[in-house]
């Protein structure tokens, strides 16, 4: 027999099982013995999924920021104003303002929350009539847009920011400024130990609302009659059970405003800074307000001989 020429040599090999380089190269990439440059390729995607799974380290926080997280991580209910330091000779007192909602909703308010807004430029007024007692102003946050039937969700958020309050500023008096939903929430909360006293603005009183709580306890209440939302007789009639359970209650006919308080906006704002300072001890009631207390919770306007002038 001849000699095999190589050429026949290996075609030989390919025919009776003994492989060539390229086909045990091809055998690996099928039975999962994986190449170099196979390896190399897996190794870069797992580090790729490891680096996208991997959390990014929470940043650090100030201690301002921290006080606008709650316990376990949840949003604080005390709601600061932005980048505005601590009065430098320490809080003497506060001021906390509530929106409104709705009567029910389990969701949590939205972002851009019109009755949110609504309630900022008071903040302001009273921010500039309480300037000169180093009073702290604030917002309380709301974990539910409702109300919901017996569970009073916004009560126990208006708790839940007074004890966030005593935590960073210590025991100060506090005056409850709440509008419809947050009124009623301001009202309930009265008898908190450290409330100086509550001001509703258009609330809602629903006639089943209890008042016992309120004795001795200072509040007040503006309403314009014209509301469709909220009912000022429903208010009107809330004072004068408080009164006769021994609350020191005040009503005032607010002019113009309806339930949203757009129209004669500064008055609502100038009447409810005023009195929320008088409330403080830093100045004097409103002529309205005055009036009203007089009156044993009956309702005295805001103009006229009785009630304090826009300009006031």
């Amino acid at each position: 027999m001849r000699n095999q020429t190589d050429r026949e040599r290996t075609d030989r090999k390919r025919t009776d099982g003994t492989q060539t380089d390229r086909e045990r190269t091809d055998r690996k990439r099928t039975d999962g013995t994986q190449t170099d440059r196979e390896r190399t390729d897996s190794g870069r995607a797992d580090r790729t999924r490891a680096d996208r799974e991997q959390p990014e380290p929470e940043p650090a926080h100030t201690d301002r920021a921290r006080a606008d997280r709650g316990q376990a991580g949840e949003p604080a209910a005390l709601l600061l104003p932005p980048a505005r330091p601590l009065p430098a000779a320490g809080v003497k007192a506060a001021v906390l303002l509530l929106h409104g909602g709705r009567e029910a909703g389990l969701q949590p308010p939205s972002a851009l929350n019109p009755p949110d807004l609504r309630m900022r430029p008071f903040a302001r007024a009273i921010g500039k009539a309480t300037a000169s007692g180093d009073v702290l102003v604030a917002r309380v946050r709301y974990r539910h847009r409702g109300w919901n039937g017996h569970h009073a969700h916004p009560v126990a958020d208006v708790h839940r920011a007074l004890d966030e309050l005593r935590g960073l500023v210590g025991p100060v008096p506090v005056v409850l400024v709440g509008h419809s939903m947050g009124g009623r929430a301001a009202l309930r909360a009265a008898a908190v130990p450290g409330v100086a006293g509550v001001i509703a603005l258009a609330p809602w009183c629903p006639p089943d609302d209890g008042v016992g709580h309120l004795r001795g306890r200072t509040v007040v209440a503006f309403h314009d009659e014209a509301d469709r939302v909220t009912a000022a007789a429903d208010t009107w009639s809330y004072l004068a059970r408080a009164h006769a359970a021994g609350a020191r209650a005040a009503g005032v006919r607010m002019p113009a405003g309806a339930h949203t308080m757009i129209r004669g906006a500064r008055h609502w704002h100038r009447l409810t800074a005023r009195t929320a300072a008088a409330l403080l001890g830093l100045g004097d009631l409103p002529a309205a307000v005055a009036a009203g207390f007089a009156a044993g919770g009956l309702p005295r306007p805001a103009h006229g001989p009785a009630g304090a002038a826009p300009g006031r």
